[in-house]
């Protein structure tokens, strides 16, 4: 079984990493700690504004190393745990919806893991849209965890 662990540095995260932590996986399960990054704006197409390109451009190689070291983490977290399982890590860029699908599609994934981001006050709206859409659109089972908050 191929299983994707979607995450990112939020305590949704942690909450998927500890519930695939907490139950059994046979032998041949193989985990994908993935994380997207998300494009924080369009850079102007010009270059008028080269001190503004040179921001974005730093802030992006940031985002990246903050997502490699949280990745690199949960890897070693999840391989400790399972020290005979198969954990890669993979960092994508782009929209989240779409890429987590994208990376079910290519790795041929047999299950997602997901966080529940929602953030209304309607218990039917307690997954984000993000977790709604992979949800809708991959081609595999998907679990969304909830947070012990959002359990009940």
């Amino acid at each position: 079984m191929k299983v994707i662990v979607a995450v990112d540095d939020s305590p949704f995260s942690k909450e998927v990493i500890h519930s695939l932590l907490s139950r059994p996986w046979s032998d041949k399960t193989e985990f994908k700690i993935l994380n997207v990054i998300e494009p924080m704006c369009m850079a102007p197409t010009d270059n008028e504004d080269k001190e503004f390109q040179e921001s974005l451009e730093k802030m992006n190689a940031l985002r990246k190393e903050a997502a490699e070291k949280f990745c690199e983490h949960a890897v070693k977290q999840v391989s400790k745990h399972f020290p005979d399982h198969k954990v890669l890590c993979e960092i994508r860029q782009g929209a989240a919806k779409s890429e987590i699908v994208n990376a079910a599609i290519d790795w041929k994934a047999d299950k997602i893991l997901i966080g529940a981001h929602g953030r209304d006050i309607c218990p039917h709206n307690l997954i984000g849209s993000v977790s709604r859409a992979v949800v809708h659109s991959a081609p595999c089972s998907v679990e969304v965890v909830r947070t012990h908050e959002h359990a009940t």
